[in-house]
């Protein structure tokens, strides 16, 4: 303290501790309220007071070295105890409610994250015992993508924001409104997965109490200004099962008038987000959002949302990045699986996780204890999310009127939100993520596997095999894959063959069964069996084999490639060079051995060879003297 104290007169001290000392804090109080003479100050507040307080000010001054007859070290002592303050902090369930109660006045979005996302700052920064302001924050927050959403929204006007589940698409969709709020440039934000389009435009905006079409209504408020539309979550509207179309025809529709008032010479802007795959693969939204007609305004500029840059994820978890493997950085590229790390983390540094999976499992570990330690009862809160999970489930939707959580136990539903599980929007409940709600499911399913229930059944008839259920199906294989792969290989088996399951549903089995790094010998059939019949083979290729050491190593171990390279059969023989070369920098050694009996066969394999080593043959030799 005096060391501190000593380097700058306006510098303070403050002693923080979880046990009290309430006498020394009322001398350092007295000071500061006293005049600023040192003398009348030791008189009156000391001398005065009785044998108490000149114990405590004796054992003030030994403490420090300061001799309490010398008047110099008294005016000494008494400056020092103007500057000090000491505060009790005892770190309990208490103090930590409300620091999560300052958290959410200041802030935005889940506090127990943003609560495990400072004490990393502080610790990893040298920020302990200084204040944090705003200003060395903001550049940890802005995100490149809002700058780039903004700049294509004032320049093309229409603009789609794209990204996996995870990147981050609404904390870009928050800067981009606080942008548009600065500016002052009126906007319009629409939640299609929480309010669903219904019938018409007209009808969807009286839903909303609006008396015209959202369209209209922005426009009318904003006059000769510039105004934004934004649609978010469009892939939801082709999550459920009920009136995904009409859900679908309204958006096309607002969008349609705001291109009408674009042609008039409205400043109108409109920005749409959705995720890549439903972009990239839902037909309806692929044929709607690719037209462009680039002779007039139609033409949609996308924005794709980046994974994390190494220097924003040593910003928030330091040094403990040096500390990862590869795949656990790659993992921590997400701001989705960054924020569970960073829940999870608080509690144990070196949590072990080799999967996305793995950090929902340890964050709903987590969330789950948090909970009961505010009294609440495992079986009541199990229960609670079991009908929050059963509605969403029958109903295909992500959002739960209030009505029906009435009869819920309310404070459960208050721990649900302040642990930032769930959140309520006007009358509406949901999950904070799409990912909560899908893992729940996800281990609803399996658990229901396990008692001898059939994938199938769940899955149900093509009508109700929508997207909605699609990323529930992923985690539910992710777990089986990582828990039990005897059932996981027979579960794809049920979903490949049966046909009445959507091709949608069968080359998301493909994709999980892809992501297989363990040696498995029912894995290795299922892949060998596949990739023999003509129907299967080029999706089992392009999904699966591409890239994958562990799929390419048992085509060679079951002598597939090399029996494709010695074909007369130039696809087969196209085919296994193009897999060679997605591996040759991973496997080199196996990619040479198969390649060697081929060298100077005819000039175009040389040149073949050349295409998958990625240099010339002639070099390689000298260099590697691998090849003849």
């Amino acid at each position: 303290m005096k060391f501190q104290l000593n380097r700058d007169k306006s510098y303070e001290f403050m002693l923080v501790s979880g046990v009290g000392f309430t006498a020394l804090a009322d001398v350092c109080e007295s000071a500061r309220i006293s005049n600023e003479n040192s003398e009348d100050f030791y008189q009156y507040q000391i001398i005065k007071q009785g044998m108490s307080r000149k114990k405590i000010y004796n054992d003030f001054c030994n403490a420090i070295n300061l001799n309490q007859d010398k008047k110099e070290d008294r005016t000494k002592a008494f400056d020092y105890l103007k500057r000090l303050k000491i505060t009790t902090y005892l770190g309990d369930y208490e103090s930590k409610q409300d620091l999560l109660t300052e958290i959410n006045i200041l802030f935005d979005g889940d506090t127990e994250f943003i609560y495990n996302t400072l004490i990393n700052y502080a610790e990893e920064n040298d920020k302990l015992g200084k204040p944090i302001y705003c200003d060395s924050l903001y550049n940890f927050l802005i995100i490149n993508e809002t700058k780039e959403c903004y700049d294509s929204l004032k320049k093309e006007g229409l603009v789609i924001l794209h990204g996996n589940a995870g990147t981050g698409k609404s904390g870009v969709l928050l800067e981009l409104i606080n942008r548009l709020e600065e500016e002052g440039i009126s906007y319009l934000p629409l939640r299609v997965d929480r309010k669903i389009p219904k019938n018409s435009s007209l009808q969807y905006g009286k839903s909303m109490d609006l008396p015209d079409s959202p369209v209209q209504c922005i426009n009318a408020v904003s006059g000769e200004s510039p105004c934004v539309l934004i649609i978010d979550q469009l892939d939801s509207v082709r999550w459920t099962s009920n009136h995904s179309l009409d859900a679908l025809d309204v958006c096309k529709s607002l969008i349609r008038e705001a291109l009408s008032l674009r042609r008039i010479g409205k400043d109108i802007k409109a920005l749409i987000a959705c995720r890549t795959f439903d972009l990239n693969h839902d037909p309806e939204i692929r044929n709607w959002l690719t037209v462009q007609d680039k002779g007039n305004e139609q033409v949609w500029d996308r924005v794709e949302i980046n994974k994390l840059p190494t220097e924003d994820i040593v910003a928030v978890i330091g040094d403990a990045y040096n500390n990862l493997a590869s795949q656990q950085k790659e993992l921590l590229s997400l701001p989705q699986n960054l924020a569970m790390w960073c829940e999870i983390s608080g509690d144990n540094m070196n949590a072990i996780f080799t999967t996305s999976i793995d950090l929902l499992r340890q964050f709903w570990s987590k969330k789950v204890k948090d909970i009961e330690s505010e009294s609440i009862n495992y079986v009541d809160l199990n229960s609670t999310l079991d009908r929050l999970i059963s509605y969403s489930e029958n109903n295909g939707t992500i959002s739960i009127p209030s009505s029906y959580v009435r009869k819920f136990s309310g404070k459960v539903l208050s721990a649900l939100k302040s642990n930032g599980i769930i959140q309520q929007q006007d009358n509406i409940i949901s999950f904070c993520h799409q990912s909560y709600l899908d893992f729940l499911i996800a281990e609803k399913v399996v658990s229901e596997i396990e008692e001898g229930g059939s994938i199938l059944n769940w899955i149900g008839e093509k009508e109700i095999q929508t997207l909605f259920r699609r990323e529930q199906l992923r985690q539910a294989l992710s777990l089986l894959l990582e828990e039990c792969l005897i059932k996981f290989t027979q579960i794809v088996k049920d979903i490949l063959f049966s046909e009445n399951v959507r091709f949608h549903f069968k080359h998301l089995a493909l994709e999980v069964l892809g992501q297989n790094t363990k040696s498995n010998k029912s894995i290795e059939d299922l892949i060998i069996n596949l990739i023999d019949k003509a129907y299967w083979k080029q999706h089992i290729i392009d999904t699966i084999i591409m890239g994958n050491e562990f799929s390419t190593r048992s085509l060679i171990k079951n002598n597939i490639i090399d029996t494709w390279l010695k074909s007369k059969d130039e696809v087969l023989v196209k085919q296994a060079m193009n897999i060679l070369q997605s591996v040759c920098v991973k496997m080199p050694d196996e990619v040479t051995k198969l390649l060697k009996p081929h060298v100077d066969e005819s000039p175009e394999w040389n040149s073949a060879i050349n295409a998958v080593i990625g240099r010339d043959i002639e070099n390689y030799r000298r260099k590697n003297n691998t090849l003849p």
